[in-house]
Order: structure tokens, then C-alpha cells, then sequence
């Protein structure tokens, strides 16, 4: 779990190093007008097709696997105070405290946080990726499925 969000740390920080980069380019190419709302054709040709894919790719897995890390870290927290108190005798903890817990105490702006983001319709760039909706989709596993 530990390194999965180092991993992501390091996954973000790429995304956002590549996506500066095109916003350059773009600035570049299209001038002023890219402040307005471009289209996939514009942002396609100014980037060319390989870089839009690895744009979206890049994203999505960041958004899949932060989801997946911010379930995984939820449900550790929420459970990790019932282990220790398998394997630790809390009567030798008087003296040092107490036992950490965690609840999201049902806090609704809480739990709509942990939910998992709505799944993504490719149909849109199946031709810059030059595969189907579930094919792309199949790509994007973070192994907490």
C-alpha cells in the first residue's frame, strides 16, 4: 500500500510534467485562442495523436489508482486499531497511551470522497488509441479490482 502511493506520487508528478508540456505547446501553436474551449481536433493536431494518448492514458491511470489507494488507505485506518488489538496486550499500553482508531463517523462529504470516480467512455478516442472502448478500458487495471 506504501509503495502503491509512492508509486502515484511519482505517476502524478509525471502526468502533470507531460500535461505542462503540452499546454506549452499548445499555447505555442494555437495562440490566444487556447484559453477558449478547444476540441479533441484542435488539441490533436496541436499535440499530434501519440502525445493525446499518452495524455489520457497517463490521466486515467492516475485517477484509477488514486481512487483505489484512497479505498485501500480508508479501509486499513478503519481496521487497523481491531488488529493490533489481536496481537498487542493492551494492558501494557496503560502507561503509553491507547490504541489509534479511525471512523468516518458516517460523515456523507466523507464517504462521497471515498468513492470510486465514474467509470470513463472511451468511444470518443477509440480512433487515437486505435482500439475499442473495452479494450482501453482493460489497460487501465490497477490491481485493486
Amino acid at each position: 500500500m506504501v509503495s502503491n502511493y509512492n508509486y502515484l506520487l511519482k505517476l502524478w508528478e509525471q502526468r502533470n510534467e507531460i500535461n505542462q508540456k503540452f499546454k506549452e505547446i499548445i499555447l505555442t501553436s494555437i495562440g490566444n485562442k487556447a484559453y477558449a474551449n478547444l476540441n479533441l481536433q484542435e488539441v490533436e493536431k496541436a499535440i499530434g495523436k501519440a502525445n493525446l494518448v499518452i495524455l489520457i492514458d497517463f490521466t486515467e491511470r492516475c485517477i484509477l489508482l488514486t481512487d483505489d489507494i484512497i479505498i485501500e488507505l480508508d479501509s486499513f485506518l478503519a481496521d487497523f486499531s481491531t488488529f493490533v488489538k489481536t496481537k498487542v496486550d493492551t494492558k501494557r499500553l496503560k502507561k503509553y497511551g491507547t490504541i489509534i482508531t479511525y471512523s468516518n463517523n458516517d460523515n456523507q462529504a466523507l464517504l462521497d470522497l471515498i468513492k470510486k470516480s465514474p467509470v470513463v467512455d472511451f468511444s470518443s478516442v477509440e480512433h487515437l488509441f486505435g482500439e475499442t472502448d473495452g479494450n482501453i478500458k482493460k489497460r487501465h487495471k490497477t490491481g485493486y479490482e
